[in-house]
């Protein structure tokens, strides 16, 4: 997300997600609110608050125009992307690290770092695509194949915790 005040304000829904289509003012309209940063409760210094969550996001499908997808801009984001992990794998690697730290100083080095490397929304517009509709494409497989694990009961989980081994003292 940028530094600058976003045009289009954050759109925050009641589950404790919020999308900021400012972010994305160049993807299709349907497409603005389907990433959402997830806000959770913290407890610092005995104040309640919340933080958002670095190393987790939300797609939301409710508003996506499957009639108007645009699969030559998909097809755009696969080859940028295809090329920027080619090219770019260490970084990458850096910026999972990076966003994974939950501070914001972990998201301005992972900001840097993707704008260096060029996987940025405005790359992908740039270069014909966007990379809201590869968020919206993979996330969808993803979800499908998530889905279908739970409803065949092979959802995946926590592994149980070890149970301790009988000490033979």
């Amino acid at each position: 997300m940028s530094d600058k005040p976003p045009q289009t304000p954050p759109v925050a829904s009641p589950e404790g997600f919020i999308a900021f289509p400012g972010e994305f003012k160049a993807a299709p309209p349907d497409l603005r609110n389907v990433v959402r940063v997830i806000h959770r409760p913290t407890v610092k210094k005995g104040a309640v608050g919340l933080e958002f969550s670095t190393d987790a996001l939300v797609v939301d499908f409710s508003e996506v125009n499957a009639d108007q997808f645009d699969f030559q801009a998909l097809a755009v984001d696969c080859d940028l992307v295809k090329g920027i992990a080619q090219k770019f794998p260490t970084e990458i690697r850096q910026i999972l690290k990076e966003m994974q730290t939950g501070t914001e100083e972990g998201v301005q080095r992972a900001s840097k770092l993707a704008k260096k490397i060029g996987l940025t929304e405005e790359a992908a517009v740039k270069a014909g695509g966007g990379i809201g509709c590869l968020i919206v494409v993979a996330a969808a497989a993803l979800h499908v194949l998530g889905l279908d694990g739970a409803r065949s009961g092979k959802a995946s989980s926590p592994s149980p915790t070890p149970k301790p081994s009988k000490s033979t003292n």
